[in-house]
């Protein structure tokens, strides 16, 4: 007896053709697996019951925790008991908002490692409804460095608001309480010019001139400084500015001393810019006086 085979052979080749794709996909996930940096897990929730099953672990658990992968799935409450429990709480919370809204979630929370170290985790999950069963798919990160480089970067901030306050409380200090002694001796000088006028010889009175100038130059240096000191604490919204219409201001302001020196203001064609008015026009009245 002869029989046509043909429909058999072709059905065992679909068969092989299909053990090898999924062999091979089977081999690709593998090696992702190994290769992610953080735990990969898959659990399914009982709704009625809110019992939850540990379906899959990933080995790296191990490495990021300490606890053996198959230890767990006998021990499927593990993470209630090893987590932080207001960041577990949160967590939870956010597990839960993520499903009624459907949409992936994102939770951090401490876990306690097998010899007692807190670590900070991050999970990325999403929530999967398969026949009964609800399933969550998650990657759980270790990211204690990003959270200690965070926190080593709120506590130089905080340093540098301290500092900062502190240069401000000098400049005023230096303000109010330099002032006075510059004001002083060049009065002083002054008075002296005018009394002794007849007994001064030019010397004299250019060693006068330049005290008073001097005394005058650092007077003007303390006011830059309290005005430095001020330019971070404007409270002023940032708004379009046109350049030309700024400059103008600028120009009015400095106009007693463009006729006293005979200077000559030109500009090339000035942009809109987004910045604080007054900041700009301090800029630009700077820049003009020092040339």
């Amino acid at each position: 007896m002869v029989l046509d085979v043909s429909e058999r052979k072709q059905r065992e080749q679909e068969i092989l053709r299909l053990t090898r794709l999924i062999e091979n996909e089977r081999y690709r996930l593998d090696a992702i697996i190994r290769n992610v940096p953080g735990i990969i897990y898959d659990v399914s929730y009982n709704q009625a019951n809110s019992e939850q099953t540990l379906n899959y672990i990933s080995d790296y658990v191990e490495r990021m925790l300490g606890y053996r992968a198959e230890d767990l799935y006998q021990a499927p409450d593990l993470w209630g008991q090893i987590t932080e429990p207001e960041g577990w709480k949160k967590a939870l919370e956010e597990a839960q908002a993520a499903l009624q809204e459907g949409r992936p979630g994102n939770a951090q929370f401490q876990c306690k490692t097998a010899d007692g170290e807190w670590v900070y985790a991050e999970s990325f999950f999403s929530f999967a409804q398969m026949g009964e069963e609800l399933r969550q798919f998650g990657l759980l990160m270790d990211v204690t460095p990003r959270r200690q480089a965070e926190e080593a970067l709120h506590d130089y901030m905080e340093e540098l608001r301290r500092s900062n306050a502190e240069l401000e409380q000098f400049a005023y200090v230096a303000s109010h309480d330099l002032q006075e002694p510059l004001r002083m001796v060049t009065s002083y000088l002054q008075l002296i010019e005018q009394r002794y006028q007849p007994l001064l010889d030019d010397d004299g009175r250019e060693f006068i001139h330049f005290a008073v100038d001097g005394a005058t130059r650092m007077k003007t240096l303390i006011n830059d400084l309290l005005a430095y000191s001020r330019v971070q604490r404007s409270t002023a919204a940032f708004a379009p500015l046109e350049m030309p219409a700024v400059l103008d201001q600028v120009l009015q302001h400095l106009q007693a001393r463009i006729e006293d020196t005979g200077a000559v203001v030109t500009c090339d064609p000035l942009p809109q810019l987004v910045g604080i008015e007054s900041q700009m026009v301090q800029l630009l009245q700077n820049l003009l006086s020092n040339a």
